[in-house]
């Protein structure tokens, strides 16, 4: 009986007589197949490993797993009371997130540029903004949504001035709006980050 494995070039017998003398198949026979058999081994084990090193390595799609996309809504006429925006989004992972992107967007615009901040802090505070316990995230200071348009320009990385720390929360307000008339409406914010 002879050992095959399917798609390989050797054959390893299995009914050999320990006790004769090696004509069939003979010493260097044998020999080559053995090595042949080890160096195939050895091929699929350097597969094996390559395989389950690619499993662990962070690509693409493990990034993407980790990028979350929070969204606060304010539907009607804007007004500015600077009121903080539900729901206030928390970083409770065991890790500080980074900031990648972020856009504002109104279905009504205004007739002046609107103006939107996100915020970080450790310490509740509201209903409105306070500038002694939240800090603004945003390099610029504001995400605009200019006068007659309906988007803001879209921020990415390079945008934000710091991540998001363990155990703070993000949050948004309306800075300032278009006129009486006019102020804007059906406000959409999205942020997104890298947990």
């Amino acid at each position: 009986m002879t050992v095959t494995p399917a798609g390989v070039e050797y054959s390893l017998p299995t009914n050999i007589d320990n006790t004769a003398l090696l004509t069939n198949p003979s010493h260097s026979e044998l020999h080559n197949d053995v090595n042949r058999a080890v160096l195939d081994l050895t091929a699929r084990m350097s597969q094996v490993e390559l395989t389950l090193a690619g499993l662990t390595a962070a690509d693409g799609s493990i990034e993407q797993a980790r990028l979350v996309a929070n969204t606060w809504y304010l539907t009607g006429a804007l007004n500015v009371t600077q009121t903080i925006l539900m729901p206030l989004v928390w970083n409770v992972t065991e890790r500080a997130a980074t900031f990648k992107s972020a856009k504002a967007s109104l279905l009504t615009p205004a007739d002046a540029d609107v103006e939107v901040d996100l915020v970080v802090a450790g310490t509740l505070s509201g209903p409105t903004y306070d500038e002694t316990t939240q800090t603004s995230i945003l390099a610029a200071g504001k995400l605009v949504i200019p006068a007659g348009q309906n988007v803001s320009a879209t921020l990415g990385e390079s945008d934000f001035v710091a991540n998001h720390p363990m155990n703070t929360y993000v949050a948004a307000y309306v800075e300032k709006v278009g006129s009486t008339d006019a102020p804007g409406a059906d406000l959409t914010i999205q942020l997104n980050r890298n947990l």
